[in-house]
């Protein structure tokens, strides 16, 4: 199992945890996702799955789905 961990802007609330949630289950390999949301501020997410997820997949599934950033 790998896991995936960064720092997300743009997640305000539950439902952007949601949408966050399905939008990183919904990528090929991805099992599970965590969300430390932090409304205002820079939030955690660490995605587990069975492949190497990149930055830029994970920044360009977010972006496709909200004003969601990896902050790094």
């Amino acid at each position: 199992m790998t896991t995936w961990t960064g720092p997300v802007n743009g997640l305000t609330c539950n439902g952007c945890v949601t949408t966050v949630t399905e939008t990183l289950i919904g990528l090929d390999g991805v099992d599970s996702v965590d969300v430390d949301l932090a409304p205002g501020k820079t939030s955690t997410v660490t995605a587990h799955g069975t492949r190497e997820l990149s930055d830029a997949e994970v920044g360009a599934s977010l972006s496709a789905v909200g004003a969601f950033s990896i902050a790094r």
